[in-house]
């Protein structure tokens, strides 16, 4: 077995462990969630998902099913549109 074939193999089989046992994704340091934007926007966590990400374009990323935020993308987006002092 050559070393690409074995990468490839040891890669799937740590998958499959993850996908078993429910490893939650890495989180890249200093992203807030879903939550922890509404809070600072005074505002509820489906107003977030519903309005401001899908309507209103405030940037994010997106981590398997769950939305991260950069805390300095969210100030200028929410100065941009009078939302923050």
């Amino acid at each position: 077995m050559d070393s690409h074939t074995f990468d490839a193999l040891l890669e799937e089989i740590a998958a499959r462990v993850a996908e078993k046992i429910k490893l939650p994704p890495a989180e890249p340091q200093g992203l807030l969630d879903t939550d922890g934007v509404a809070r600072f926007l005074k505002v509820s966590r489906e107003t977030v998902t519903r309005t401001l990400v899908r309507r209103h374009g405030l940037p994010h990323t997106r981590i398997g099913r769950e939305f991260r935020f950069d805390p300095d993308a969210v100030m200028a987006w929410a100065r941009a549109r009078g939302r923050v002092l």
